[in-house]
């Protein structure tokens, strides 16, 4: 049942692999849950009282907001599935209340620091990082690119992104350079990049630590950087909405908040050339 639900996911919802395998762990966490506490109970006779004692469980022993929503998003993520798959079955997880999570400042690195790191970055790092700062993308997405989706004329990559959702972003030059010559051109439906995203984040992370200081240090936080530098230059939410390719707005509004008590930007985002 649930990996056929997570097949669904990727294959029909267009979800990224990080977010199915998270639901993928936080389902079987929930079935070993189940049978502890209520052994004879089914998928149809699960009960919001149920998962409301599931959640309080995770709660006791210091489970973040962050992640007992996610969970509560997966059961009924796949109540929804059973549904639209011919099971007259009640969505359970409908009933309860989302955790309320504390507003919180996305993480950012010193873009000097960045453009240090990526100076002395080497290879395919360096293409990569080059790229993840200059666009803004996910690491995922980047892992993505084809060589159908690049147009060095233009410069411009069309990038895949949650939901299968489709938008365009341009690239500088130099970066345009950088995949050239470190990649020639293979078969058009072939992506760029071959490794795994577990093995670019180490990568990336490596890359980073001798010369980024950050609370949080992390690939990541390249993106929140990339954001906050486009408010910083006085960018509308909309368009920096539609440069990260968020479908919320409020998502965005995190950096303009960000960006209002910082200093004004004396670049456009962040330039490494």
């Amino acid at each position: 049942m649930i990996n056929a639900f997570i097949t669904d996911l990727l294959t029909i919802k267009g979800q990224s692999k990080h977010t199915a395998d998270a639901y993928r762990r936080d389902l079987r966490q929930f079935v070993k849950f189940i049978k502890q506490y209520y052994q004879d109970a089914r998928w149809s006779t699960i009960s919001a009282d149920m998962i409301e004692h599931y959640i309080m469980t995770l709660e006791s022993v210091g489970e973040l907001p962050t992640t007992t929503n996610r969970k509560i998003s997966a059961i009924s993520a796949l109540y929804r599935y059973l549904k639209r798959h011919g099971h007259d079955i009640n969505n359970p997880a409908q009933f309860i209340c989302r955790r309320k999570i504390a507003e919180t400042i996305p993480n950012t690195i010193d873009p000097e620091q960045l453009r240090t790191a990526y100076a002395n970055a080497i290879g395919s790092v360096k293409v990569m990082l080059g790229l993840l700062i200059t666009t803004g993308i996910r690491i995922g997405e980047m892992l993505a690119i084809r060589w159908e989706d690049i147009n060095p004329k233009d410069g411009t990559i069309i990038i895949h992104g949650k939901g299968n959702k489709e938008r365009l972003v341009s690239v500088p030059e130099r970066q345009m350079e950088e995949i050239r010559y470190a990649y020639p051109r293979q078969d058009p439906k072939g992506t760029l990049f071959h490794t795994s995203q577990f093995e670019t984040r180490c990568m990336i992370y490596q890359a980073l630590t001798p010369y980024c200081r950050a609370k949080q240090l992390s690939p990541h936080a390249i993106r929140h950087t990339f954001a906050t530098e486009m408010a910083k230059a006085g960018e509308s939410g909309p368009t920096i909405a539609l440069a990260l390719g968020h479908s919320n707005l409020k998502t965005t509004q995190h950096y303009i908040n960000l960006a209002k008590a910082a200093e004004p930007c004396r670049c456009q985002y962040i330039k490494l050339n």
